[in-house]
């Protein structure tokens, strides 16, 4: 809608992109296999697999050869779901640490 800041846009998405792939490089880290055992980062790792797709090879030109994952990106809602019910849970932990 706004094209004169269409390349704003895709920096900052680029930025939350390497936010995410360094948050499950670090949780791999802390984990190591383990990791895969929760249903969550198998989730991330589902979004962020399509997040990387879709910004380097959806957005290079080929979107006309894969229209279909384009309807993925909704799967990035998710994500936000998931962030907001841990903002949920660090709510409580701060107000019960509060009570203290």
């Amino acid at each position: 809608d706004y094209p004169q800041y269409a390349g704003t846009f895709m920096r900052i998405n680029e930025v939350f992109l390497g936010v995410y792939v360094l948050e499950l490089i670090l949780r791999f880290l802390t984990y190591k296999e383990d990791a895969l055992c929760d249903a969550l980062t198998v989730l991330d790792i589902f979004l962020i697999l399509l997040a990387v797709i879709d910004r380097f090879v959806l957005e290079r030109g080929s979107a006309k050869a894969l229209p279909s994952l384009r309807l993925l990106r909704a799967f990035r809602l998710l994500r936000l779901l998931r962030i907001s019910r841990n903002a949920a849970e660090l709510n409580v932990i701060v107000a019960n640490s509060m009570k203290g």
